[in-house]
């Protein structure tokens, strides 16, 4: 039980830490006095442990395995260092910079159907029809045939 409230009290990367630097033979010693029950049950908490972690998977099951061999002491000494705090700063920057790419893209869009709807009113107001409006969209804008197509449908007023 005192190896499962171990594992219970881990929350945050340092927690993480001091369970890995835990001195083997002790951590051996307590599985080593455990029934299959328990064994298995901490097998599974630290599989679980090791998912939410993002631990690949045959990684992970290396690390069971050496539960059920009763060889935990040594599970987490290859294990790469990480900083779950950094993480999370890393994924909310990322996200804030997504949501601002995101934010920006939308403001492109709208400016670029004004700049659209400007210049199918300019060609309308020079007495250009809508056959003319879409080949020039299509020559000297780039606009691909459905895509001048489209614009020209979507802000040609009647």
């Amino acid at each position: 039980m005192s190896l499962l409230m171990m594992i219970n009290k881990i929350q945050s990367a340092e927690d993480f830490r001091r369970f890995a630097q835990s001195p083997p033979e002790e951590i051996d010693r307590i599985l080593e006095n455990t029934t299959e029950s328990i064994r298995r049950t901490i097998r599974d908490i630290m599989y679980s442990l090791l998912m939410k972690m993002n631990v690949p998977v045959e990684e992970a099951n290396q690390y069971v395995e050496m539960v059920e061999e009763c060889h935990m002491g040594y599970l987490f000494e290859n294990i790469e260092k990480m900083d779950i705090q950094a993480e999370r700063r890393n994924t909310a920057q990322a996200r804030k910079e997504a949501e601002e790419a995101k934010q920006k893209a939308e403001e492109a869009e709208q400016k670029m159907q004004r700049v659209i709807k400007t210049i199918i009113s300019m060609s309308r107001n020079q007495g250009s029809t809508r056959r003319e409006t879409i080949v020039s969209l299509v020559e000297q804008y780039g606009f691909s045939h459905e895509e001048a197509e489209s614009s020209v449908d979507l802000f040609w007023t009647d």
